[in-house]
């Protein structure tokens, strides 16, 4: 029996928490598959970064490629990461209203301590 580093496990998913928050948003492809050309002018990154963005979102299996030709283009693996993805950003969402009202009502000296990591916005 093999025993992984049970970190080496979710380092994809925190990589996919970071695409997120850089603007990767898996509900792009809802409505069907994307070139990387397409998929980086909608979020305003370049074509090399795009690409290396839906490698991590490959990696995990949240998007799959289609050859169409000498086209590539990027669809969702499965209809439900649309349904996850809507699930986790309403715990996400009730969990930073949740912060924001303990902040509001914390003491002055409590608010004036740095947000952890997770909760700062990218630089």
């Amino acid at each position: 029996m093999v025993f992984q580093d049970p970190g080496e496990s979710l380092t994809p998913w925190l990589t996919v928490g970071a695409l997120v928050r850089e603007g990767i948003e898996v509900h792009r492809l809802a409505e069907g598959a994307m070139d990387v050309g397409r998929i980086a002018e909608a979020i305003g990154a370049t074509q090399p970064n795009a690409s290396q963005h839906l490698a991590v979102l490959r990696a995990v299996g949240l998007v799959e490629p289609e050859r169409h030709g000498r086209e590539i283009r990027y669809r969702l693996a499965d209809p439900d990461v649309i349904v996850a993805c809507s699930l986790m950003r309403g715990v996400l969402q009730r969990r930073l209203e949740r912060l924001a009202f303990l902040a509001s009502t914390a003491s002055p000296r409590a608010a004036q301590r740095p947000l952890p990591s997770l909760l700062r916005s990218p630089a």
